[in-house]
């Protein structure tokens, strides 16, 4: 009968320890995916303000603005410049906001809504801030990753 107890809880310490493996396992690789996304997700935002500063340290913004009425600035040139500087993988939509207003990145069209850009869980928002005009304006950045 000494025997039959012993047995027993060999084979209950021995289910037991079959469970626990069996959910570390299945637990590690979803916290890893989330890790890898995360750090994807704040490269892509570094990588974006890095851009745009860089294009604003190069004189690229300024080129393209109008100090006077940003309204007036060459905004096709403006989102040539952003979209050339960032890598082909990368898919941008941009909006500027002057502190009341959202324009449009193609033409400065006055938008009814700031932020009505499709964005889904894996589109990084940057928004960087040009203060060299009279007013200063954020350019809203943003940006997804097209590989998927």
């Amino acid at each position: 009968m000494v025997m039959n107890k012993k047995g027993l809880f060999f084979w209950v310490e021995l289910i037991f320890l079959v469970i626990v493996l069996i959910m570390i396992i299945l637990s590690f690789p979803h916290s890893q995916d989330g890790f890898f996304a995360n750090k994807d997700f704040t490269d892509m935002q570094k990588l974006g303000f890095s851009t745009l500063q860089s294009l604003d340290n190069l004189g690229f913004l300024e080129n393209a603005t109008n100090p006077a009425n940003f309204t007036q600035s060459n905004f096709t040139a403006l989102s040539n410049y952003i979209r050339s500087a960032l890598p082909n993988t990368i898919s941008a939509n941009l909006e500027y906001f002057n502190g009341t207003n959202c324009f449009s990145e193609s033409s400065g069209a006055l938008l009814s809504i700031c932020g009505n850009v499709t964005r889904t869980k894996d589109t990084a928002l940057v928004e960087y801030t040009y203060a060299k005009l009279s007013k200063p304006i954020t350019i809203r950045l943003y940006l997804r990753s097209i590989l998927g």
